[in-house]
């Protein structure tokens, strides 16, 4: 009898006839049902739903995967529903781990006159959750379907829905995608008089750190039509935690209670946007359409632009997250907080003039706004050679209505680039610089500033990362040897490892992180063991904006000299080919690609001693004088345009002096030393030029004279007669290239 009430109440459903299919799970327990890791399976030609459950509670300890395909429009049949989980009447369904969600319907519900437009997202969601509350089927309790982990949802229609006094709370990240289609309206969250919460805690303000993927528009749907209308008891509320710089959400936000002036309970998206997570703003597939059941202004709700309740940036303008305004069509915000960037990349409909505006009616206190766009993007009614005037048009894509109630909390930057090398225009504008319409007003006292473009910042960074890998190489005697004192053998094999991270972050940007290794034979000759090495290493190099990596191979020759009184000198010259590719862009979207070779050659001498106290304890004054030359390199970088960019870069001669003292304790077996070292650079200096067809030529300097403290620990144990291991970790500071670390570890035999 349960199975057939069932069937009953869910034929009363938007009048669909159901067809019962191997997947369906029913149960008539009023205690959660634990349930294992599980797979859901559900295909057939017509109707399909994978998980139905009505005012059932599942508790999923495990992983969670459902499949289903299925036909929406099948013969005379146009609204044939194809879900996943489609919970309803109370149900509670908890998630430990994650849930994966994949729905194919390629004959989905259709809209048109006939076919009841305004109901066809019904019929197709990932995960839909409604019907809670009161209904006509009695007073049952909240929908949830919450889920610990992380959620991914491919689907044919609508990925996230939550329908009346539904709750669908995604507490790790996300990835949903949806298919734009031209029969209907889909998105990849909607809420109608519901909640769904993706990577903001259980209420919806708390945002994580999970990677977010949303592709599909946002909805927000005012069901005061036709059949079971929503008793507009809450707002509907939909809230997106994109925090990271995987994060995103590509769609248009249509918000029905704004568009059509209702909206008491303040209702919509809640969008945290930071650490440069993007929106892209561009709607998806076809638009809502008016409903055929008919509804007082039905123009009214249709969609003029994204509406967002509250959006919340990055705590900084490091931190801001990234608006791509595409859609010629405004984008409304009602609560502002934070720092944003909104950008208008060429082609762009939004880019035409008096399109792609952007409305903040409220702005907390110390927000900001950063407009970026390019010369080429704004052509036709911007002309660089006047940038303030170029530089004021963009900034008419933006109105603050604060400002004309009376609020004064909102900062304004705009940016044009001129060109990809040639230099950007810029100026800061304050709170107070606003027309009594609420426009960003930029008068003869704002001051404009020319800077490097974000692509030659990018490229001249990957060239300073080969000279931070060839720095990674250099070594002193303890780091290449260990303490030689060990050496008791005429003949002697080593091999080691270097490993560290360093960054320069001052007329340049890179951060770079380094693994390498290092084999090597010598031979005892006298005072003097001489020997020779390989060296091949890689290294991983993160830019302000890009990315790269390389690769280093090397041959070094050295000899060491001890003396009877201490003393020791040691002498060693390199030759190394280095090897770059990298990847950087600006922040329109216009990346640099290209890739290039380096020789580099040194020479360095270390001479010191080491003067013994009591009880095995020792000082050590030395000094270092390294002599390198990195080879100059001429290439072309290509852009995901077509775009040639011709690189020339000069050599790059380096003379560092280092001066310093350690002090120590050995014994028979073992060594351990504490070394500190002052030093400076005497030249350093790297010159490149860039030129590409239709801009002229421009160029960098970074200059790496500098002077610093380098601080080293290490030691070296006997574990054998005739081997030892040894070790030093390394750190510097008050440098430009700053060595966050670096270790060096290594073992030698002798024989």
């Amino acid at each position: 009898m349960f199975i057939v009430e069932v069937l009953r109440r869910y034929n009363m459903r938007r009048n669909v006839k159901t067809t019962v299919i191997a997947a369906l799970i029913v149960t008539g327990a009023n205690a959660f049902t634990m349930v294992s890791a599980t797979t859901v399976e559900s295909h057939t030609d017509g109707k399909s739903i994978g998980l139905n459950l009505w005012g059932e509670k599942r508790h999923y300890t495990d992983d969670l995967t459902v499949n289903v395909s299925g036909l929406g429009v099948n013969g005379t049949k146009y609204h044939n529903n194809v879900t996943g989980i489609y919970a309803l009447d109370g149900t509670q369904v908890a998630i430990d781990k994650n849930v994966t969600v994949t729905v194919k319907n390629p004959a989905p519900a259709e809209s048109g006159a006939k076919r009841r437009p305004d109901l066809a997202h019904y019929y197709m969601s990932g995960i839909y959750a409604g019907y809670g509350g009161l209904t006509n089927d009695g007073n049952n309790d909240d929908t949830r379907i919450t889920v610990k982990g992380n959620a991914k949802v491919d689907v044919v229609g609508v990925g996230l829905q939550a329908n009346k006094d539904g709750y669908i709370r995604i507490l790790g990240g996300a990835d949903i995608k949806t298919y734009p289609l031209d029969t209907s309206d889909t998105y990849s969250a909607l809420s109608e008089e519901g909640f769904v919460y993706v990577n903001t805690g259980m209420d919806g303000l708390h945002p994580g750190t999970n990677d977010v993927k949303m592709y599909g528009n946002i909805g927000f749907l005012d069901k005061n039509y036709g059949i079971d209308k929503n008793p507009h008891n809450h707002g509907s509320e939909i809230s997106l935690g994109l925090t990271t710089s995987n994060s995103k959400l590509v769609g248009g936000v249509l918000n029905e209670f704004d568009e059509s002036n209702n909206n008491p309970y303040h209702g919509g998206l809640r969008l945290y946007l930071q650490n440069g997570a993007t929106w892209r703003n561009e709607w998806l597939g076809a638009e809502r359409v008016y409903p055929t059941q008919g509804r007082p202004n039905n123009a009214n709700y249709l969609y003029t632009g994204s509406r967002v309740e509250h959006f919340i940036g990055g705590k900084d303008i490091n931190s801001q997250g990234i608006i791509q305004a595409v859609d010629p069509r405004p984008i409304t915000i009602n609560n502002y907080a934070g720092h944003a960037a909104i950008d208008y990349e060429k082609g762009a409909p939004a880019t035409a003039q008096g399109k792609g505006k952007v409305v903040i009616n409220h702005a907390d206190k110390g927000s900001s706004v950063t407009m970026r766009s390019s010369a080429d993007a704004l052509k036709g009614y911007a002309n660089i050679d006047n940038p303030r005037g170029t530089l004021q048009q963009l900034a008419n894509k933006l109105t603050y209505t604060g400002f004309t109630k009376g609020e004064r909390n909102l900062n304004v930057n705009i940016q044009v680039d001129s060109g990809l090398i040639s230099p950007a225009y810029s100026t800061k504008l304050g709170t107070g610089s606003f027309t009594v319409d609420g426009k960003p007003s930029i008068t003869d006292q704002a001051v404009v500033t020319a800077r490097e473009s974000e692509v030659v910042s990018g490229a001249k960074s990957a060239l300073v990362s080969s000279v931070m890998q060839m720095r990674a190489d250099t070594n002193d005697l303890q780091r290449r040897l260990g303490d030689v004192r060990l050496n008791s053998n005429k003949h002697g094999v080593w091999g080691k490892y270097i490993g560290g991270k360093s960054k320069i972050t001052d007329s340049a940007y890179v951060n770079q992180t380094y693994n390498m290794a290092q084999v090597g034979y010598d031979i005892l000759r006298g005072d003097w063991t001489i020997g020779g090495a390989l060296l091949y290493g890689t290294s991983n190099s993160d830019y302000a904006l890009g990315s790269g990596s390389g690769k280093t191979a090397g041959l070094a020759l050295y000899g060491a000299k001890q003396y009877n009184d201490g003393r020791y000198l040691d002498v060693i010259g390199k030759v190394s080919r280095l090897k770059n590719d990298f990847t950087v862009r600006n922040s329109l979207g216009t990346s640099l690609s290209g890739d290039y070779h380096n020789t580099g050659t040194s020479l360095s001498v270390e001479y010191g001693k080491r003067i013994k106290k009591d009880n095995g304890f020792y000082i050590d004054p030395n000094a270092e004088l390294t002599l390198s030359r990195l080879s100059g390199v001429n290439f072309d970088a290509r852009t995901n345009t077509g775009s040639t960019v011709h690189i020339n870069s000069d050599a790059v001669n380096s003379v560092i002096g280092r001066i310093g003292v350690g002090i120590g304790k050995e014994s028979k077996n073992s060594n351990l030393f504490l070394k500190a070292t002052l030093a400076h650079e005497f030249s350093g200096k790297m010159k490149a030029t860039y030129s590409m067809t239709g801009e002229p030529t421009t160029g960098s300097e970074v200059n790496l004279k500098d002077t610093w403290l380098d601080l080293e620990l290490g030691g070296s144990w006997s574990v054998r007669p005739n081997t030892y291991i040894y070790g030093t970790f390394t750190k510097n500071f008050g440098a430009i290239v700053d060595n966050s670390y670096r270790i060096d570890a290594g073992i030698r035999h002798n024989f």
